[in-house]
């Protein structure tokens, strides 16, 4: 519920001007640094799965799980 005026916030104040109290980065350049990082995170947590703890209920972890017995 936080996320979207965090977002919002954060994203005012990377693209206000330095006169009105902001970085003054506009708006190009910070987007395009979040729009990245999200596609890498993305990117990663396929590949890596490493958000998965299981297919299904009852099923082991796969195998490259950093799982310990």
């Amino acid at each position: 519920m936080l996320t979207r005026p965090l977002g919002a916030s954060l994203g005012d104040w990377l693209s206000q001007s330095r006169d009105d109290g902001g970085l003054g980065l506009g708006t190009v350049g910070p987007s395009v640094v979040f729009i990245l990082a999200s596609v890498l995170l993305v990117v990663h947590l396929t590949r890596s799965r490493a958000d998965v703890t299981s297919e299904r209920p009852g099923e082991p972890a796969p195998v490259n799980a950093r799982t310990y017995p």
